[in-house]
């Protein structure tokens, strides 16, 4: 076999995939920011003046103006292009200085209402001129935190406007008369203009730029938050994949269960208990015959699941292996060897006034304490019982291999659920009694190192390792849709048949335990 220290540290770790994997297991990031920039920009809008928006509508034409040879003044309405000068040039004329110096003057607008320092420049910039597309319409709006002034000034742009119209046509006609009057061509194009629709009071504020602010932070923080999580997955801790943890431990990996969303480790079992399909509960299924079918000549009749860190997942894999056990005919015995951190019974649902503690230390028998799981025909489970100060002294004594020796001859399979590995003893005393051991490993925060000092440590005491159960696993995580579709043709009412013939009957584990058996 490979040096595993080597394949540790030359075998990639993380194999390519796709982008949109990559932003799903970055999904809060992404999330995140984007409801940070939401806020900070309702922050901003709720520090804010209310806006409001005054708007008036012009229409402008064309107009020609001649003299006839009988001096005549004739009118005409020009048709013009979308791109004719004439209109660009009066767009331009409506944006001079000349023209907001007058609109001040007849408006007669406060002081405090504009910059002192430049008061034509302040109303220029927010005074809009907007041609409708496709129309010879023109907007004209205004913007201020006070209602009144903002109608104000558009009423009296619209004023000055056609003011100063009126106002150029009577030189224009007489110089045309003059024109004429030489025998020059006397006709030229002037701006006509049409109030459409004068600026009225708006009661309720313009927040047309606070919404455009709420869609940029929306946007903006998506983007942000998609840069964040691609760098996370560059260059943040990335999840093993199972082909990494093999090379690296030298050990199979007997089954792959993906990340489950939005379920604690308790609804999970829960939903195990009720029969509930979901992926996780096949990818368990497959482990369990991966598990049946690791040992040389028969399934191992005892099994112990340990971790290399706290929180890997193991309690509940052990729940799921006791339970498909069950489901497929067995007799099951599920212990809680976690004397340090029991779960198990909050999982299950059951109580744990007493349990394996209570019989190590001679103080009830454990037939006693076995509690059977109604949701599970077969299951049994022994609690882990009272707290101690030390598990390990406790856990050496010749009553726990007595109690096992006994077990199995009342049931197909026994499940232990053992504490974390490093740091603690418990587990070597538990691995050497029993016929394979399985170390569960989360994708997500797998440390080589130490898990090859716990594939080493096991090794010494003779440990039977059949492999690692990987947790969280990024890669082989089935789509629910897909899975809708496997259950049209496998339903999991349909159980396995009994893999164990000739099957123990009865509960009779009256042991006697060793009562010279003291704990240091």
């Amino acid at each position: 076999m490979s040096d595993p220290i080597f394949l540790a540290r030359n075998h990639p770790v993380l194999p390519t995939y796709s982008l949109r994997a990559r932003l799903f297991r970055q999904a809060w990031v992404i999330v995140g920011c984007a409801l940070l920039a939401i806020v900070a920009v309702m922050y901003w809008v709720s520090q804010t003046e209310p806006v409001y928006r005054a708007v008036a509508t012009l229409q402008l034409e064309k107009e020609r103006v001649k003299i006839t040879e009988a001096n005549i003044l004739e009118r005409s309405k020009v048709s013009m292009a979308l791109d004719d000068p004439f209109l660009y040039t009066q767009y331009e004329k409506l944006k001079s200085r000349a023209l907001a110096e007058k609109v001040i003057r007849e408006v007669n607008l406060p002081v405090t209402a504009l910059a002192a320092a430049d008061p034509v420049a302040d109303l220029l910039s927010r005074l809009h001129i907007e041609p409708v597309a496709r129309t010879q319409l023109l907007k004209i709006h205004y913007e201020s935190t006070d209602s009144a002034l903002a109608v104000a000034v558009v009423n009296g742009v619209v004023d000055t406007l056609i003011q100063l119209n009126q106002e150029a046509q009577p030189p224009t006609i007489s110089l045309l008369r003059k024109m004429q009057t030489l025998r020059v061509v006397s006709d030229t194009f002037m701006p006509s203009l049409e109030v459409v629709e004068r600026a009225r009071l708006w009661r309720a504020p313009w927040y047309t730029q606070y919404a455009g602010a709420i869609i940029a932070a929306i946007l903006g923080g998506l983007l942000l938050g998609v840069i964040l999580a691609l760098l996370r997955e560059r260059f943040g801790k990335k999840p093993m994949s199972v082909n990494a943890l093999q090379a690296m431990s030298g050990l199979p990996v007997l089954g792959s269960i993906p990340r489950v969303r939005g379920f604690a480790k308790r609804r999970l079992v829960q939903a195990a208990l009720r029969n509930v399909g979901s992926p996780a509960a096949e990818a368990y299924r497959v482990a369990t015959a991966n598990l049946h079918f690791s040992g040389a000549n028969h399934a191992p009749r005892i099994t112990l699941l340990t971790s290399v860190n706290t929180a890997e997942g193991k309690s509940t894999s052990a729940a799921y292996l006791a339970i498909q056990q069950a489901r497929q005919g067995l007799k099951v015995l599920l212990i809680d060897a976690d004397l340090r951190k029991p779960s198990l019974h909050r999982y299950l649902g059951v109580a744990n006034r007493r349990g394996l503690s209570d019989y190590l230390r001679g103080d009830a028998e454990v037939a006693a304490m076995t509690q059977v799981i109604p949701q599970v025909k077969g299951l049994y489970f022994l609690a882990a019982g009272g707290k101690v100060q030390h598990p390990a002294n406790l856990l050496s004594q010749p009553s726990l291999s007595l109690l096992l020796q006994r077990a199995t001859q009342y049931f197909d399979s026994i499940v232990i659920d053992a504490s974390t590995l490093v740091g603690f003893a418990d587990v070597l005393y538990l691995s050497a009694l029993a016929d394979a051991t399985l170390i569960v490993t989360n994708a997500e925060n797998v440390n080589p190192m130490r898990l090859l000092h716990t594939v080493e440590q096991l090794q010494r005491v003779k440990s039977n390792i059949v492999g690692c159960l990987m947790l969280k696993s990024p890669e082989n995580a089935p789509d629910y849709r897909h899975y809708r579709l496997h259950q049209q043709y496998a339903s999991e009412q349909h159980s396995l048949p009994a893999v164990v013939k000739n099957k123990r009957k009865g509960l009779n584990l009256a042991l006697t335990p060793n009562t010279n058996a003291t704990v240091q």
